[in-house]
């Protein structure tokens, strides 16, 4: 998988939430519960993790951002 070189610092939270993402759509979940599924056990393995909370308000960021320019 790719990253951009703005998310770098974050490819270990990226790439495992991505795994677990096609993990649970090859054992049949649709895109959707395979995601939420993923993002529940981020939270789940990471929460203690500062490095990954500054990941996901990163993310969050990003989100607000692009659909303000939409």
């Amino acid at each position: 998988m790719w990253i951009s070189e703005m998310w770098r610092s974050y490819e270990k939270y990226i790439l495992s939430h991505e795994l677990r993402e096609i993990y649970h759509r090859a054992n049949g979940m649709s895109t959707n519960e395979a995601h939420e599924k993923a993002v529940q056990e981020s939270l789940s393995l990471w929460r203690h993790d500062p490095l990954f909370k500054k990941t996901v308000r990163e993310n969050q960021n990003m989100d607000s951002k692009n659909r303000r320019e939409k």
